[in-house]
């Protein structure tokens, strides 16, 4: 195994652990009043439907469509 694969090896553990976490703590965790990214306010019915959300619907679409290849 060469330095690049060990490298990826532990990104990915990471971005794992990472996630793990986030989903369990998703359940419990409060949604932010504002926007994480344009700090407007994020909708009542969005904070109820997508509890521990941290973006507005807008934000969060963006976000989504970056990552997609």
């Amino acid at each position: 195994m060469d330095d690049v694969d060990l490298a990826w090896e532990c990104t990915e553990a990471h971005l794992q652990q990472a996630l793990a976490l986030r989903l369990r703590s998703g359940t419990g965790q409060a949604s932010r009043f504002t926007c994480l990214d344009c700090e407007e306010e994020i909708p009542p019915e969005r904070r109820t439907a997508a509890v521990g959300c941290v973006r507005c619907l807008d934000c969060q679409t963006v976000i989504e469509k970056r990552r997609k290849p």
